[in-house]
């Protein structure tokens, strides 16, 4: 038994996650001290993105879809962005802890309103299975060059132990969404 290296691979594992809550932490500074990184974005009719994820992901809309206006886009990002921007939307445990209504659906909610509003990208939330039971997360559609690449979930709440992990929807983890909303 490798007892130094599982003892490495331990102490790597404490570390980063110290790592992913520090990049949350960065969220609660002052706006004007954070310089966020630029991302590269383009345009996609809400309508796409509405048939993308029923029809590629499986997803469930789970608003009705007459209340969307045609104009509305959405803003997805390559795969390397999102690897980018998923630290810095990934939120203290602490954020809500004190505050009883406050559970995982808000974590969601907040971690992809930070994609817009500090990268310009549309972060969407999830429901679905996850190893903890039925669960609210994030989704990253990844769009590159005009085409549709593998998606990808994340974990906002930084006391999950993937939190910041870009996982795929197809992941041996337990994460699979079942329906969305911007």
């Amino acid at each position: 038994m490798d007892i130094c290296g599982a003892k490495a691979r331990r102490e790597v594992g404490i570390l980063e996650k110290k790592l992913v809550l520090l990049k949350a932490k960065l969220l609660e500074l002052d706006e004007q001290v954070i310089v966020y990184p630029q991302v590269k974005v383009e345009g996609v009719g809400f309508n796409e993105v509405i048939i993308f994820c029923k029809d590629t992901l499986g997803l469930d809309f789970m608003l009705k879809a007459k209340y969307m206006a045609d104009t509305m886009l959405y803003f997805p990002t390559s795969i390397a962005d999102w690897r980018t921007i998923v630290p810095f939307v990934t939120l203290s445990a602490e954020l809500y802890a004190e505050q009883e209504r406050k559970d995982c659906d808000n974590y969601s909610q907040r971690s992809a309103s930070e994609c817009s509003w500090r990268f310009g990208v549309s972060g969407l939330q999830v429901w679905g299975d996850s190893p903890y039971g039925y669960h609210a997360y994030n989704l990253a559609l990844v769009r590159s060059n005009g085409e549709w690449l593998r998606s990808h979930v994340w974990e906002p709440n930084a006391g999950f132990e993937v939190a910041g992990e870009l996982l795929t929807m197809d992941n041996a983890d337990g994460w699979h969404a079942r329906s969305w909303m911007p």
